[in-house]
């Protein structure tokens, strides 16, 4: 028996020239990402003017969905204080907001949900009108 040498052979590819050459290469990642910061901060700032804008002339419930909006997107953390403050006014000047007007089923569960996300003491007794519309909801 003869003892054969066994090689690892790899065959090699000769792939054509790219047709890109070296434009990756030549791409400048820092250019675009200021780009994209710059763009960033402006959407940010516009945020902020709704947030801040919103107080003057929405009703607190336009400002409770878009805070809704906000977590619900995920970038809420950028807006901390911001929604923290829209929170506190709403809940100081208007406490009893979901039992004040006639809010559907949702509106209503929304409110609530949100005060007590962001640690506002909103008992479930201030939402007695949640219950009277599930219990509507149930009869019909």
């Amino acid at each position: 028996m003869s003892s054969k040498v066994h090689e690892n052979y790899r065959p090699l590819a000769s792939f054509r020239p790219s047709i890109w050459k070296d434009t990756f290469d030549s791409m400048s990642a820092p250019k675009l990402e200021l780009e994209y910061d710059k763009q960033f901060e402006e959407l940010k700032e516009q945020v902020k003017e709704m947030l801040s804008t919103a107080s003057s002339t929405e009703a607190p419930v336009k400002e409770v969905i878009l805070i809704n909006s906000l977590c619900r997107l995920g970038v809420s953390h950028h807006f901390e204080t911001e929604i923290e403050e829209r929170l506190h006014h709403i809940f100081e000047t208007r406490p009893d907001l979901a039992a004040e007007n006639d809010y559907d089923l949702y509106t209503v569960a929304l409110i609530f949900r949100i005060f007590r996300q962001h640690g506002f003491k909103m008992s479930c007794g201030k939402c007695i009108h949640l219950y009277e519309c599930v219990y509507q909801c149930l009869i019909l």
